[in-house]
């Protein structure tokens, strides 16, 4: 693993948070820090399948509350109902671009309430 310097600023209190634990857990300030942020962070995406990548990034920026609605809310019949349509004619013919962008918009929407509720249900990507 390659390792990366750069300098941030952190207030007195933090600083002293840092040092304390890396007393208790007889390491350096530098490895508390590291697992602490690793921890914070958003986890990689390296791991999750090509076509919920881009959903992902996308929850990724949505706020904690945004993020809880979207397993508890069900997608109307009617929209789930016209994604299958439009599933199953992509299949016959090509579809129009019209279609093609009801597909798409439908997609985004039943892939990220799926990896919503799949989340809510205990499953981790990574």
């Amino acid at each position: 693993m390659t390792l990366y310097t750069h300098t941030i600023q952190v207030s007195e209190q933090t600083f002293q948070r840092l040092f304390r634990q890396a007393q208790a857990k007889q390491t350096t300030v530098n490895e508390v820090a590291e697992r602490t942020l690793t921890r914070a962070l958003p986890p990689s995406l390296d791991h999750v399948p090509e076509r919920w990548r881009a959903d992902l990034q996308q929850m990724q920026r949505m706020s904690d509350e945004m993020l809880w609605r979207i397993p508890r809310t069900e997608l109307p019949a009617e929209r789930v109902a016209l994604y299958d349509t439009l599933s199953e004619a992509s299949q016959q013919r090509t579809l129009s671009l019209t279609e093609q962008q009801q597909k798409g918009e439908h997609s985004v929407e039943q892939s990220t309430h799926a990896i919503g509720r799949t989340i809510r249900y205990g499953y981790r990507f990574w």
